[in-house]
Formats: structure tokens, C-alpha cells, sequence
């Protein structure tokens, strides 16, 4: 130990020496341990098993439909049942369904975010509450309790934490419930875990229609396995399942088997890619970092050459030298992964703070816990033995004779320490060109994203949620009415050039699908019918979104109940369904192979529902006055800042209905960014990560021929002396530093075109080896190597030769 501490004490004095050495080593190490610290602590909570009793039990149970290219959807409520009852490998089953709710008479009208559960939801997730209890059987019976669960958020919002909040009225969509529980604050529910739940409600209360009907597919199922039952064997039992439904229900099951997923893979399996790609490119930013480290400290032990030759001549063994200066690496190390902490901190806050919602689940967990303490400490400990093993055992290696003779400062450094740096050098051109054409790859991806065709104008482009009260608006007519009142003065309102609204609404709306029947084109069964999305919108959607009308007419106020139904389709449906023919006048119907049927009177153009990534999908748009819904999401077209009309909306809605809330106020041009939040993310990492990489190889390169020209100055100096010109020289120096330079680039290209198809999966438009990307990064890359190698070879063509001479 006394040992330990006295080369403790000695590095410390070494460091003191060299400031301006220790300073760009630490900040090196700190900087590259940092940003790893940051990244491990967003993928360890990400990626860790989830907050849930035994969670390897739990399980997502989904129904497919491959006949129709949808391999996962959702569960119809008699299916579930009968899952529940028929199965033998889960203890239990639950059903949960999105849903949103109204909440009146407690301060201004809120929105809330909640679902409809079974009861038995909560012990299959192993969930207690913090006040109350959960769902018990009875409140599954038909006809349902008013009984309600309310998160620890909005306990605290909007309750102020009321201890005796338990058995008091809470009023949703105009009906009283009776809260029963209050939830944990530090859990998160599926399907969607990282969404924030203000209520849950028993699943009883769907509309009876909706739960009766086995052909309507809403809901998500979770199951707890029993401990002596896998998942193959959970999937192989349901399967059987499946086939005997499919033949006891032809007209419904036919075609739809059952998928079963792990909780944990549903919930992280779309990020755990992205997040593995992440860690490897810090991966790569801190063998950088070592490998410029380990050159400073190459530098470094030539000038210390002479020292530890007298320490080698008055007794220290080479091992005990060697443990010296790897001491001094391991130091050096800790000290730069103690600020590294302090950075990685600081990143985490950044990352939390600026990463989009839903980009990452279960961000609110990612913290600096002991596990990243212990990660930090360890990849601190490996960085300083990474960069510090062979220059010690380089330096430990000394010619006395060699070393103590009056003109051998500097200049010894021998065959086997210029081939490290060398091959340290192109390490780092290498591993920088990996980085800079994947993140050339996923900014380019990113561009072609943003320039797709939207299919609509989301500039000028407003839009707000409004679902109304089902208790105070329970008859169409209502619906129909408040909608028609609440465009009008819309339209009115100065600034407004058109309003609209819609039930879904592109990049913003549900994933929601109907069955479509062509008239004169029967099916045997509904299952085998298309599928398409289905709106309903006002007359003006289409002016206030901007989208062009093809052919015909669109929708008006003369499409209302009572007339005949009339539909609006986009281009890819009428493509599908009647190519090379005239769609206008033709009929389909979304209830059923015997109508009603609706006539096409318009085709629109094709627009991107689901994403800027995803293909257009089948569309029909019906108009809301021939089937009135309760929910609508406003388009206002503004002359203006659409982001400046979001309190005079919300006041023309009040003015209606002072109870009526308003939610999800934004710009359309925000819903397009949100909606590429992800890629964005990836690539703005990935790019940082690169550009310091890029940094990291310049210094690099820099570092190493500068030290060359120092090592070379009494030769260089003789050049002159007996006649070069400082272009020789200066063509010279460049000369071999491009050498290197060039072949770090060639094996950064090899090593790229292998490895770069691990981003496929990112891409969008864009081939993993593009030879475009891969052509400019190399010149890129190229170019500041030539910069990098410049610098010095300069300085050395203004080598003076008496004195370089003189010096030696």
C-alpha cells in the first residue's frame, strides 16, 4: 500500500510539472468518458427489466391477420374472453383500451388521458396503489361501476395531494365517479408505458355494441405466464385457439390468428437498435480519445527519456518502472473520469430535457444511480490501462548509454515507438471515418425525410382536439350542431381563412382501419374484405389542410343525413380498386357486403397518415353531417402565425360550452416535426459524436507530425543546410503524414462498408453504403488530415539551420 502511495504522490508531481499535458489529456478522457457515462445511463434504464413483479412473465397477446399484411392488431372483446377462458399457460389475462375523458367541476375543463381496464389488469402487473385499492371482479360485470383510479399527478394537480381524496366525486363526461384508488407515482402502464395516465376505468363501461361485437378489434391484452410455462408454449396453445375460433366463427375469424410478444420487447424492441448503435459510436469516440492520449504520452516519454534512463542506472527494475508510469495513466485516467461524471451529468439533464416525448420510452427513469457510478469507475480504469500500457512499456525500455550521452535528448525514440504512433494514427483516421459516413448517412436519410411529399400545406397550418361531453352531447344531432356553430365562428375570426375538422387528421390521428365492400364484387366472408382508413370531415378539410382535389367534387352541406351517403377517395384507393377506370359514381360501403352503400363523388390527393416514412394507405373521407361523431380534430388555415389563434379557438369553444375542454394545441408544421422526432434524434447524436471524432483524429494527426518535425529537426536542418528548398521540406513532412492519413481512410472504408449496413433499419431513402456519402466524407476527411499535416510541415520549412544544428 505504501508502495501504491508513494507512486500515487509521484504522479501527481509529474502532473503538476506538465499543466498544460494534463490538461488536454483530462479533458480528452473526460470529454470521451463522459459522453459514454451519458449514453450507458439512457440505455441501461431503457433497456433494464421493467418495474413490474416478475416481468419476465408478462406478455402482450395480440391478434394477426397475415392474409391481410397486418401481423399485429388488436383484440375483439369476445376473443379475449374467450383466450381467458380456454387457455391453460397464463394465470391471468387483462384487456386495456386507450381512452380520454372530460373532466368538469374541478377548476378550469382538462382533457385526461386514462384507459378502460379489466380488473384484473392490475394483478397481472403485480401493481399496488399508493392510496385506495384497485378494481375488484364486480366492477367487470356488465353495465360496469362508476368506480375510478386517478394517477399521483393529477392527485396532486388538481387535488392538492388530498389525503382524503378516497371515496369522493370525480366528474368525467358529465357522470360522477367514485375514486377509489390513487396510483404510485413511479409506475407506468402499457401499451404505451412511457404516456402519461390521469384515470383508469373499468373496461364494463365501453359501449356494450362495441364489446359484443367479436369483429371489432380494440383492444391491447397482457398476461402474467404461469412459472412452468414459456412462451412457445403460450404461443403453440393459442394458435390452437385461434384455429377452433376461426372455425366456430368463419364470418369474423377468418384469417386472424394470435401473436405473443414479451412486455419488455413490445415496450423497448422498437428503440433497442438505436440505442445499441449509439453506445457503439461513443464506443468509438473513446478509442479515439486513447489512442490521441496514448500519443501525448508517447511525446511526452521522449522528453522524460533521460530521467528514467538515471532511475533505470541507480537500481529501478523495468517492471517497477513500467508500474510507475502505468500509475500515471491510471491517474491521469481517474481524474479525467471524475470530471467526465460531472459532464456525463450534465448530458443526461440535456438528453432528458431536449429529447422528444415518445422518442425514448422510459426516459424518466434514466438517472445517475451506482450502477453508472461503478460503469464510469470501471470504463475509467480501462480507458487509463487502454492508452497507458504501451507507451509505459515503450518508455520502460531505454538504452542507458544511448540516453545519457550529451546530445541524446529527444532523439532516441526507436523503430518500434514511430510504428505505434504510426499505427495509433491511422487507428484514429479509421474509426473517425466510420463515424462521420454514418452520420453522413443518417443526416442525408434525414433530408430525404423531409422532403417527401406530405400530400397537404402544413404551413399556416393550426389544429386542436375537441371531444365532446357523450352525457351532454349523447344524440348526433348535438354533435352535428356544436361542430357546424364552432366553424362558423371560426371562419369569422379575423385571420382565419378557412376551418375545418376532421376525425383523424394526418400525423396526428389514430391508426384506425375499415372494411371496404365494392358494389357488384361480393365477399365470401367480411374478413376477406379490404381495408381502409376512414375519416369523417367537415366541407372545408380539404381547403383548410390543402389538399388538392383530382377529379370530381368534394364534400358539402348538401351531403346530410338523410340523402344519399357520399365519399371522397384518395388516388392509391381509387388505383386499387378501379385501375383504368373513371372511380366517380361508382359505390362502396364500409358496413357490410349489402350496404348502405356510399358513392365516390371525389378523389383527392394522396397524403401520408401514419408517418413521412410510410406509404399511402387507402383513404375515404365521409361527410360528419351523414355520420356525426363526438370527437373532431380543428384545421384552422391562418393568413399568419398559426401558433398566435390558439387562445382565440380556445375562446370561441368556451363560448359554446364553458365545460368543453380543448387539448393538444400545435401547429401542423410541429406535428410534422414531431412525427420525424426520432430520426432526427438519432441523427443530431450520431452527428455530434462524429464531429468530435473528427476533432479528436485532426488533433490526432497534428500531434503526431508535429512530434515528428521535433524529432526531425536536426535532419531537417541538414536538408537545408546542404540546399532543400522549404517546399522540399514542406512536401516532405506532408508526404508522410498523408500516407498515413490516406491509408487510415482506406481501411475506415473498408471497415464502413461492412459495418455500415448495421444503420439499414435508420435509413430512409438513402443505401447503407451510398456512394455519394462515402465519396464527400472521405474528402472531407482528407481535407482536414491535409490541414492537420500542413500546420507543422510549415513550421518546419521555417526551420532556421544554424540553429537547428547548433541545437543538436
Amino acid at each position: 500500500m505504501e508502495t501504491i502511495l508513494r507512486d500515487v504522490r509521484h504522479s501527481l508531481r509529474m502532473l503538476l510539472k506538465s499543466r498544460s499535458f494534463a490538461a488536454v489529456a483530462i479533458f480528452t478522457v473526460a470529454l470521451a468518458i463522459g459522453a459514454n457515462t451519458a449514453i450507458f445511463s439512457v440505455v441501461y434504464a431503457v433497456l433494464r427489466p421493467l418495474s413490474y413483479r416478475n416481468p419476465e412473465q408478462l406478455m402482450v397477446v395480440n391478434s394477426t391477420n397475415l392474409k391481410r399484411g397486418l401481423p399485429q392488431i388488436g383484440v375483439s372483446f369476445p376473443d379475449y374472453l374467450d383466450w381467458k377462458n380456454q387457455n391453460s399457460s397464463f394465470e391471468q389475462l387483462a384487456a386495456l383500451r386507450n381512452a380520454s375523458f372530460n373532466l368538469t367541476g374541478v377548476g378550469e375543463p382538462e382533457r385526461l388521458s386514462g384507459l378502460f381496464v379489466t380488473a384484473s389488469l392490475f394483478p397481472v402487473l403485480g401493481v399496488e396503489p399508493a392510496l385506495g385499492r384497485t378494481f375488484i371482479p364486480e366492477d367487470d360485470a356488465p353495465g360496469g361501476s362508476t368506480s375510478v383510479i386517478i394517477s399521483h399527478d393529477l392527485w396532486q394537480r388538481r387535488f392538492s395531494s388530498d389525503p382524503g381524496i378516497i371515496n369522493k366525486a370525480l366528474t368525467l363526461e358529465g357522470e360522477n365517479f367514485n375514486i377509489i384508488g390513487v396510483m404510485r407515482p413511479d409506475l407506468r402502464f402499457p401499451p404505451d408505458d412511457d404516456l402519461r395516465r390521469d384515470v383508469w376505468v373499468p373496461l364494463s363501461l365501453f359501449p356494450e355494441r362495441q364489446l359484443k361485437n367479436r369483429g371489432r378489434h380494440f383492444l391491447t391484452v397482457v398476461g402474467r405466464l404461469k412459472p412452468d410455462a414459456s412462451q412457445e408454449q403460450a404461443q403453440a396453445e393459442m394458435n390452437t385457439i385461434a384455429t377452433r375460433l376461426e372455425q366456430e366463427y368463419p364470418e369474423t375469424n377468418s384469417g386472424y390468428g394470435v401473436r405473443i410478444i414479451s412486455l419488455y420487447e413490445d415496450t423497448v424492441g422498437t428503440v433497442r437498435k438505436s440505442l445499441y448503435i449509439l453506445l457503439g459510436a461513443v464506443g468509438l469516440v473513446l478509442l479515439i480519445a486513447c489512442g490521441n492520449v496514448a500519443n501525448l504520452l508517447l511525446a511526452r516519454s521522449a522528453a522524460r527519456e533521460r530521467e528514467i534512463a538515471i532511475r533505470s542506472a541507480l537500481g529501478a527494475s523495468r517492471r517497477r518502472l513500467v508500474r510507475q508510469l502505468l500509475t500515471e495513466s491510471l491517474f491521469l485516467s481517474l481524474i479525467g473520469g471524475a470530471f467526465g461524471l460531472l459532464l456525463a451529468y450534465g448530458g443526461t439533464r440535456f438528453l432528458i430535457a431536449n429529447t422528444p416525448p415518445g422518442t425514448i420510452p422510459r426516459l424518466e427513469e434514466v438517472g445517475m444511480d451506482w450502477r453508472v457510478l461503478i460503469f464510469s469507475f470501471l470504463i475509467s480504469v480501462l480507458t487509463g490501462l487502454i492508452f497507458g500500457i504501451m507507451p509505459s512499456l515503450h518508455a520502460a525500455k531505454v538504452d542507458l548509454t544511448t540516453s545519457l550521452s550529451e546530445g541524446a535528448r529527444g532523439s532516441t525514440e526507436g523503430g518500434r515507438g514511430r510504428s505505434f504512433r504510426t499505427a495509433l494514427m491511422i487507428a484514429e483516421v479509421s474509426l473517425a471515418l466510420l463515424l462521420l459516413i454514418g452520420a453522413g448517412l443518417l443526416i442525408k436519410s434525414f433530408e430525404r425525410l423531409r422532403q417527401v411529399d406530405k400530400g397537404f400545406e402544413s404551413d399556416k397550418l393550426l389544429t386542436a382536439s375537441v371531444a365532446l361531453s357523450e352525457v351532454k352531447y349523447e344524440e348526433p344531432p348535438q354533435q352535428v350542431a356544436f361542430f357546424q356553430q364552432l366553424l362558423q365562428k371560426l371562419e369569422t375570426t379575423p385571420g382565419v381563412q378557412y376551418a375545418g375538422a376532421a376525425s383523424d387528421v394526418p400525423l396526428l390521428g389514430r391508426d384506425s382501419y375499415e372494411n371496404v365492400f365494392i358494389e357488384g364484387r361480393p365477399v365470401e366472408k367480411s374478413s376477406d374484405a379490404l381495408q381502409a382508413g376512414g375519416q369523417v370531415v367537415t366541407p372545408n378539410y380539404f381547403r383548410a389542410m390543402g389538399i388538392p382535389l383530382r377529379k370530381g367534387r368534394p364534400l358539402t352541406d348538401e351531403d346530410v343525413a338523410g340523402k344519399p351517403m357520399s365519399v371522397v377517395i384518395n388516388e392509391t384507393m381509387a388505383n386499387r380498386l378501379w385501375p383504368g377506370e373513371d372511380p366517380l359514381n361508382k359505390r362502396i360501403s364500409a358496413a357490410g357486403p349489402t350496404g348502405p352503400w356510399m358513392t365516390v363523388v371525389g378523389v383527392v390527393k394522396d397524403i401520408r397518415y401514419r408517418g413521412l416514412n410510410t406509404e399511402p394507405r387507402l383513404e375515404m373521407y365521409v361527410s360528419y353531417q351523414q355520420l356525426p361523431v363526438d370527437s373532431m380534430t380543428l384545421v384552422l388555415r391562418t393568413t399568419s402565425d398559426p401558433g398566435a389563434f390558439g387562445t382565440a379557438l380556445r375562446n370561441q369553444v368556451w363560448a359554446l360550452d364553458k365545460d368543453q375542454p380543448v387539448t393538444a394545441i400545435k401547429t401542423m408544421d410541429e406535428a410534422v416535426s414531431d412525427s420525424i422526432a426520432r430520426e432526427r434524434f438519432n441523427m443530431q447524436l450520431i452527428t455530434i459524436f462524429a464531429l468530435v471524432a473528427l476533432v479528436l483524429a485532426a488533433v490526432g494527426i497534428y500531434g503526431v507530425m508535429s512530434y515528428y518535425v521535433v524529432q526531425r529537426t536536426h535532419e531537417i536542418g541538414i536538408l537545408l543546410a546542404l540546399g532543400a528548398q522549404p517546399l522540399d521540406v514542406l512536401k516532405l513532412v506532408v508526404k508522410q503524414g498523408m500516407m498515413r492519413a490516406l491509408l487510415g481512410v482506406a481501411i475506415g472504408l473498408v471497415g464502413a462498408f461492412i459495418l455500415t449496413r448495421v444503420v439499414a433499419g435508420l435509413l430512409f431513402g438513402v443505401s447503407p453504403t451510398d456512394p455519394a456519402t462515402f465519396l464527400g466524407v472521405s474528402f472531407l476527411l482528407t481535407f482536414v488530415a491535409l490541414m492537420a499535416c500542413y500546420i507543422p510541415a510549415r513550421r518546419a520549412a521555417k526551420v532556421d539551420p544554424m540553429t537547428a544544428l547548433r541545437h543538436e
